[in-house]
């Protein structure tokens, strides 16, 4: 999504100790508390309605190296490589925004990411095949 229009602006540097993995979104819902979602930094967004749980993924070029390898030479050539750029996301937990008029101090930021929906909107249905 995106271009979107912010007043607050997001983190600057990827935070490799929130790295998302592939399955890190089935790992999250069934550990999602409050406590586990008050430590991420929020981010408003004008989403319609309330239903669901919403993360911004936030995409932040690294280097690939860095995050990584900890070994930056090709083995069959013993020459030093130079750094593969990557995307990385972190996420960040998604407050509503109201769209009220206010003044907040710029300056404003335009963001591009991802919404994640955080936690299942309806509940899944008891497995009655079994029965």
């Amino acid at each position: 999504m995106g271009p979107l229009l912010i007043t607050k602006d997001v983190p600057k540097l990827y935070d490799i100790t929130k790295q998302l993995h592939p399955d890190s979104w089935l790992t999250g819902q069934a550990q999602n508390n409050t406590a586990a979602t008050n430590t991420k930094p929020a981010i408003n967004l004008p989403i319609s309605g309330s239903k669901g749980m919403w993360n911004w993924l936030q995409p932040y070029r690294t280097d690939k190296i860095t995050v990584e390898d900890s070994n930056p030479k090709d083995a069959s050539t013993d020459v030093t490589m130079p750094p593969q750029i990557v995307t990385r996301y972190n996420a960040l937990e998604v407050g509503k925004e109201d769209g009220k008029m206010r003044n907040d101090p710029g300056p404003y930021t335009f963001v591009e990411g991802f919404l994640q929906l955080a936690r299942p909107i309806v509940a899944p249905k008891a497995d009655t095949s079994t029965l």
